[in-house]
């Protein structure tokens, strides 16, 4: 009876997946070796790899720090996600967020739709993808799995890449992947996406993104370098450099990730949101900044203590300027500092948990008036992707 009921389960979560939304790119995360829940508990052994179904969790206590800390449990992430391969060419992908509500975008699709895309593996060096995905970029905080980031940066965190389009990926040997990506630049139209602006709609608002991936020393060194040119509007047009390396020694593994975005138009937001909570914006509505900048630098260090238990620490340093008002040139600057300490009980599952202490300080120039912020907190977490089927 109980067999009966975990597969009724499992079928009417596939049923909902329709309704309902990891790595950023590629294939999603770890699940070599991985048995899913069915297969543990002998309901369904598996055949193939044509059909994989994953929930994505995240589910925290934080404890906060200072005279007036509070405690609470938080679900931070519950993404469903179903991929597979189909054959030696055809794979797909598809991964929704159920913590978020649902809104349909005017691309058509709902901003809780993280992922929905096919490739096509034209030989073994030649693939191609359309759909909707995380456009692939540089950087390693970047490509991580949500689940399983503390805190992102600031230029992470407000960095929309989920979009429309289509990527041409080649692998030219020697360990190095080329991708190639043109997709929409936004979700909705310049009048929600920039609100008071003013801008003029381009005939081909499109992005484009190159980049690259290689390894290094025998695979000990990889790189994943990319720079993107969106046309926004009619001469309007962002740039966004993103360089990681990452570097694995026997059980350390450290990376560095350094972001530079030049936006005609504030994509990011942040300098928008400060200027106006600082009174330097006119109206009721907010208004979108022009020219601004961002610079940012995440490094993080790992250390595998034993194969159940690894420690790592996490910081970034990142500044915000933007060249049309003097008291906004280099006015903000903000940084995060993590330690985290995670045991892993069940080597063939993806899943941990996390005891991490988690800090970010924000610094304003006095000039723009605004007080510094700071937070820490203590939480112990669940991270586990889920493999159902």
């Amino acid at each position: 009876m109980r067999k009966r009921l975990l597969l009724t389960w499992a079928l009417t979560i596939t049923v909902l997946s329709g309704w309902a939304q990891g790595d950023n790119v590629g294939m999603g995360g770890r699940d070599e070796g991985i048995a899913s829940i069915l297969e543990r508990l002998d309901v369904m052994k598996k055949k193939n790899d044509a059909f994989n179904i994953f929930l994505n969790t995240n589910i925290a206590y934080e404890e906060e720090l200072g005279h007036d800390g509070q405690g609470e449990f938080k679900g931070r992430h519950l993404r469903f996600e179903a991929r597979g391969f189909l054959d030696n060419h055809w794979s797909y992908r598809f991964r929704y967020q159920l913590t978020k509500t649902w809104e349909k975008q005017d691309d058509g699709f709902a901003n809780s739709l993280d992922i929905m895309m096919v490739n096509y593996q034209i030989n073994k060096r030649l693939r191609v993808t359309g759909g909707q995905w995380a456009v692939s970029m540089g950087g390693f905080e970047y490509d991580a799995n949500a689940i399983q980031v503390l805190d992102y940066s600031d230029f992470n965190k407000y960095l929309n890449t989920s979009l429309i389009g289509a990527e041409v990926s080649y692998d030219i040997g020697q360990r190095q992947l080329i991708q190639l990506d043109i997709s929409n630049t936004n979700n909705n139209s310049l009048e929600k996406t920039y609100p008071g602006a003013g801008l003029e709609k381009a005939s081909h608002p499109i992005s484009v993104t190159v980049n690259w991936i290689g390894s290094r020393l025998w695979d000990k060194l990889e790189n994943h370098w990319s720079y993107s040119y969106m046309h926004e509007a009619k001469g309007i047009n962002n740039r966004l450099l993103m360089l990681g390396s990452r570097l694995t020694l026997g059980k350390w593994t450290c990376y560095l990730d350094y972001y530079q975005a030049w936006e005609d138009i504030d994509r990011h937001g942040i300098v928008s949101a400060d200027a106006a909570a600082a009174g330097l914006t006119q109206g009721d509505q907010p208004t979108t900044m022009r020219d601004v900048y961002y610079q940012s630098l995440v490094g993080r260090f790992q250390y595998q203590l034993t194969p159940h238990w690894l420690c790592f620490v996490k910081g970034f340093a990142e500044k915000a300027s933007a060249s049309g008002i003097p008291v906004l040139k280099n006015y903000r600057h903000n940084y995060g500092y993590q330690a985290a300490l995670q045991w892993i009980p069940d080597l063939s599952q993806d899943a941990r948990l996390s005891l991490a202490y988690v800090g970010r300080t924000t610094h304003y120039n006095e000039a723009i008036g605004l007080p510094d912020v700071s937070y820490n907190r203590v939480e112990l977490s669940l991270i586990y992707r889920i493999k159902i089927f």
